[in-house]
């Protein structure tokens, strides 16, 4: 079987062992990309657990902390909503960005997000790695 060459009787590489223009930046993009998304997201669950410090009525405030029930529940609900889109995005960003390998891309990524929440709480954790995995399945079935 005769093997490529080019006009000078060089080897040409086979297409598939090339790679494609802009393919290195889309996957130096990955990283970066998946953490604008998940930060992004923690930053607005941030700014809502602030906002809703601010709904407790002054009864209910003693030494500077509020003591209401409801604001536990509250904050605790925004840090679980949040962190499970902060991973959602973060996977869905990393497999967008990512130029092969999306569902591979998807679960190490969702993997991370897992591991980073499992240092904020159990109920995060649960949480990012339900919205990682949703990610992972949206990756899967967009080939």
């Amino acid at each position: 079987m005769a093997e490529d060459r080019d006009w000078q009787g060089g080897r040409v590489a086979k297409p598939h062992a090339q790679w494609r223009r802009g393919e290195v930046w889309r996957w130096v993009w990955v990283l970066p990309a998946a953490a604008i998304a998940g930060y992004g997201v923690l930053l607005a669950g941030l700014a809502a657990t602030l906002l809703a410090n601010e709904l407790c009525p002054w009864g209910e405030i003693v030494s500077g902390l509020c003591t209401a029930r409801w604001l536990t529940m509250l904050q605790s609900g925004i840090d679980a909503l949040s962190a499970m889109a902060a991973a959602l995005l973060a996977v869905l960003a990393a497999g967008r960005v990512a130029p092969r390998a999306k569902p591979l891309v998807a679960a190490i990524t969702c993997a991370v997000c897992s591991l980073l929440a499992a240092g904020i709480a159990i109920v995060p954790l649960l949480a990012a790695t339900l919205g990682g995995v949703v990610g992972v399945w949206r990756c899967r079935c967009r080939r």
